[in-house]
């Protein structure tokens, strides 16, 4: 498996949904407000899936409240999320 940082567009990213944990509604507005404040401090692991998108595999919870931030209007799709893209 080879690896390679980068970053791309937010809109690029996806994730597959499964179980979320009530942690994650307990911390969802501190790491929002951190993400809007910070930054994405650790890169998320993808993985290419079709033309021109990655799926998340690591930083499910750092990718959720990017997606919230766009969604408050904080940030919008073309905001540069840094990666390492595992193939």
């Amino acid at each position: 498996m080879t690896a390679r940082s980068g970053s791309g567009p937010l809109v690029c990213l996806s994730y597959k949904r499964g179980f979320e944990s009530s942690l994650w509604f307990d911390m969802q507005s501190i790491l929002i407000k951190r993400r809007h404040a910070d930054g994405v401090l650790q890169n998320l692991v993808v993985r290419p899936e079709g033309d021109a998108a990655f799926r998340v595999i690591t930083g499910k919870r750092r990718y959720l409240a990017l997606q919230r931030l766009k969604k408050d209007g904080a940030i919008d799709g073309s905001y540069q999320v840094p990666v390492e893209i595992k193939s």
